[in-house]
């Protein structure tokens, strides 16, 4: 019975809980914007922003990113984002957040957050790629 117990408690230990929750302003349709631009964090030095741009440019977007400072005009959709990471003899990425937000009234249109805390990790752009697919994916309503 001790040997059950013991397994166990090592098996919560290594397994890591997950959660994926995303947030659309009611009647929002991603799908109308073209132009998007990802704004760098200053504190970036893991380069999401990279990461994020690639996965909306995959859905057809045309995307650029950078400081807030360089945004261009004619953008129609601003994408922030906050990441939080941890070290464990390692450094790994345990929550990250993207918002979309209209460049003029910075009216939130779509949020979404993975949350992934504990010793097994995903690499961060399985991490930046669900949440970005769980915000843009076409017909996707949550």
């Amino acid at each position: 019975m001790r040997f059950v117990a013991a397994l166990f408690a090592v098996a919560l230990l290594f397994t890591g809980c997950s959660s994926t929750s995303t947030y659309r302003s009611p009647g929002a349709d991603l799908a109308g914007y073209k132009r998007v631009w990802v704004e760098k964090n200053l504190s970036d030095d893991h380069r999401i922003h990279e990461m994020i741009t690639t996965e909306l440019k995959a859905f057809g977007y045309e995307v650029d990113s950078g400081f807030a400072t360089m945004m261009p005009r004619g953008i129609e959709l601003v994408v922030t984002y906050t990441d939080s990471w941890a070290w464990d003899f390692k450094t790994y990425l345990i929550d990250i957040e993207i918002t979309a937000r209209e460049p003029r009234s910075s009216r939130v249109i779509a949020r979404g957050r993975y949350f992934r805390p504990g010793i097994t990790n995903k690499a961060p752009e399985v991490m930046v790629r669900e949440v970005v697919h769980s915000v843009f994916q076409p017909g996707k309503k949550k």
